[in-house]
């Protein structure tokens, strides 16, 4: 199977490791696309080594894939231009949070101090493509298997590939405890 990445640029699925390796190191739309996917409350983690497990093994390339596309296209995140409406262009509308007086909010330390916090808002053609991947990525066979009971539980339905993922998410989290 190839990947996004390799699709996108027309290229042959990977026959080796290095392959793989080398293509990790180009980030682009593809990894955004995954990302994107990947901020559904059932699929998110916050331990590195279980969210890649996650992108590698929930996600497929075609959605992401689609997606990467309309991000390509859609041009960049703007501020919004005009209050309580969406901006016409962008993958999202970028609208500030803002306090009871209705002022922007900013960021108070660190390299962004002084800069405004904002909250993207998807575009509707980027929910479009986004809601279909999501449920792709949850009705993933091993997904299926961590909803049927407990999050850390197999049924019959599953096999090993899904306690072979379980286990791998049991140790990082653990790990990371």
């Amino acid at each position: 199977p190839t990947t996004a990445k390799r699709m996108k640029y027309g290229l042959p699925a990977p026959t080796s490791l290095q392959d793989l390796l080398d293509e990790q190191v180009l980030f682009d739309t593809t990894n955004m696309a995954a990302a994107v996917v990947n901020l559904h409350p059932e699929l998110l983690s916050v331990v590195p080594s279980s969210a890649a497990l996650i992108q590698s093994n929930f996600i497929t390339p075609r959605s992401v894939f689609g997606i990467s596309t309309y991000l390509d296209n859609a041009g960049p995140a703007q501020p919004q231009q005009a209050p309580s409406a969406a901006n016409s262009s962008g993958w999202a509308t970028l609208v500030p949070y803002t306090d009871d007086d209705g002022q922007p909010l900013v960021s108070t330390n660190g390299a962004n101090k002084g800069l405004i916090l904002y909250d993207p808002q998807w575009s509707s053609p980027l929910k479009t493509l986004v809601g279909p991947a999501m449920a792709s990525a949850i009705r993933h066979p091993t997904t299926a298997c961590q909803r049927t009971g407990p999050r850390t539980s197999c049924d019959s339905r599953c096999g090993r590939r899904c306690n072979m993922v379980i286990s791998r998410i049991r140790e990082t989290m653990t790990t990371a405890s």
